[in-house]
C-alpha cells in the first residue's frame, strides 16, 4: 500500500455498538434488496420511488414538496429532477400544481393511485414486520423511533460531509 494512503483506522467499539452497526447495515442492504424485488416489473427507477418517498413522508410531515427541495434532497441537477417527476406524474404518482400560497412555486403531491401501488409493493413487508411491531411496548417502539430518527439525521450529515468534500 503506497505511502500516502494509510490503512483506515476503524476504532474498537463496544461489541454491543457493533451489533447495532451491523444490524443496521443488514436493514439497509436487506430493504434495498426487497423493494428491489417488490418492485420487479414495475417501471420504477430507484430514483424515482426516493423520490416518491420523499413526497409522501413530506405529505404525512405537511411539509410541501417542491421541485427544489426534490432535487436537493436527492442530489439532482434542476434538469434531473424535472425528468424524475415527469416520470412520476406520467406513471400517476404525483401532480404538480401551483402552490396555493405562492403561485410562482410549484408543489407536488402524492396521487391516491401512487398510495394503492405502495401498499401493494410493501404490504408483504408490512404482514412481516406487523408481529415485530406488536411485540414492543408504545414505549420501546417511541424509543426505537427516536434512535431511527437520529440515525437518519445522522446519516444526512454524513452524506452532505462526504458531498462537501
Amino acid at each position: 500500500m503506497p505511502a500516502d494512503n494509510p490503512p483506515l483506522e476503524v476504532p474498537e467499539q463496544p461489541m454491543t455498538e457493533r451489533r447495532v452497526v451491523r444490524a443496521l447495515r443488514r436493514y439497509s442492504t436487506e430493504s434495498e434488496l426487497y423493494v428491489a424485488e417488490a418492485s420487479r416489473g414495475g417501471d420504477m427507477h430507484r430514483t424515482d420511488l426516493h423520490g416518491l418517498a420523499l413526497v409522501m413522508d413530506w405529505g404525512f410531515d405537511g411539509t410541501a414538496a417542491t421541485p427544489g427541495r426534490i432535487g436537493a434532497a436527492l442530489g439532482l441537477s434542476a434538469p434531473a429532477t424535472s425528468a424524475l417527476l415527469e416520470r412520476l406524474e406520467k406513471a400517476g404518482h404525483v401532480v404538480r400544481a401551483p402552490d396555493p400560497a405562492d403561485r410562482r412555486r410549484v408543489v407536488v403531491t402524492v396521487t391516491e393511485h401512487a398510495m394503492a401501488v405502495g401498499g401493494g409493493m410493501f404490504s408483504e413487508l408490512a404482514r412481516h414486520l406487523r408481529p415485530v411491531l406488536d411485540s414492543r411496548t408504545p414505549e420501546e417502539l417511541a424509543a426505537i423511533a427516536a434512535f431511527l430518527e437520529e440515525v437518519g439525521d445522522a446519516t444526512v450529515a454524513a452524506r452532505e460531509a462526504v458531498r462537501a468534500t
